[in-house]
């Protein structure tokens, strides 16, 4: 997808669908966000963000939301 055209709520979707180990290997401040929330890098990391947060019955919006911020933020400074 061309990320020029991606609207927030499709990157959102990006991000929701990553995993926890790649979005953390990538943005490292993600774990500020999870760690109280009571997710981490347990079975290696190995679940979609927003599938975690379903198992964990936490609501997805806020919280992804909040992490597509960071990861967008981490893109913008050419990381």
């Amino acid at each position: 997808m061309d990320t020029t055209t991606m609207t927030e709520k499709d990157f959102e979707a990006q991000v929701a669908a990553r995993t926890i180990r790649d979005l953390v290997d990538r943005t490292p401040q993600v774990m500020e966000v999870l760690e109280p929330l009571g997710l981490d890098l347990c079975c290696g990391g190995g679940h979609p963000l927003g599938e975690a947060l379903d198992l964990h019955g936490i609501a997805r919006d806020p919280v992804v939301g909040q992490v597509a911020r960071l990861v967008a933020a981490q893109g913008a400074n050419g990381r």
